[in-house]
């Protein structure tokens, strides 16, 4: 098999494998929101970030934690993280924004790759299969490099979320186009 292949075949695997009735249950939850947060780190903040632009042109409140003009969490608003790895000594920054927004009654959203090590207080987690940086070099199963398995999966169930979410409320592209920038 060819590696092109290989990395093909491998997300499919990982992206078949995430339970739909957790998806809907993220749903419920950005749809009951007053406001929706994104917070990760590195590559699988990037793919939050996707999300969130998809979020906010289907009308949503959406704020990426970071960016300049973001306002206080507080009840009512969800914070939708990916901590790929679950809790470990890399996660320390990730760990601080969970807290923050636990202090300030948000409900929190964990994406992640282990589900076990997500930390009890998190108020909904949604498994999303792949390797992630926690995997020791003798026990990656994946061809490629690092998290990208992970953060691949990431993106294309956020991007199918995206779609069920249109599906759901009968949302056309249009209607998230006229949400979109003009200034590009």
């Amino acid at each position: 098999m060819n590696e092109r292949q290989a990395i093909i075949d491998e997300l499919e695997k990982n992206f078949f494998a995430v339970d739909e009735k957790e998806l809907d249950g993220l749903i419920d939850m950005i749809e009951k929101a007053k406001r929706v947060f994104f917070f990760s780190r590195g590559r699988e903040m990037m793919m939050l970030s996707a999300f969130a632009m998809r979020v906010f042109h289907m009308g949503y409140d959406a704020y990426v934690v970071g960016e300049p003009h973001l306002p206080p969490i507080g009840k009512g608003d969800i914070l939708i993280m990916s901590i790929g790895v679950g809790s470990s000594p890399w996660t320390g920054t990730v760990m601080a924004q969970l807290e923050a927004a636990k202090n300030a009654h948000a409900a929190i959203v964990v994406i992640t790759a282990h589900p076990r090590r997500v930390p009890k207080t998190v108020d909904y987690i949604v498994h999303v299969p792949g390797q992630t940086m926690l995997e020791k070099p003798e026990e990656m199963i994946s061809i490629q490099t690092m998290g990208s398995s992970y953060e691949q999966a990431l993106l294309v169930t956020l991007d199918y979320t995206v779609k069920r979410m249109m599906l759901r409320n009968n949302w056309k592209e249009s209607d998230l186009s006229r949400r979109h920038t003009n200034m590009e």
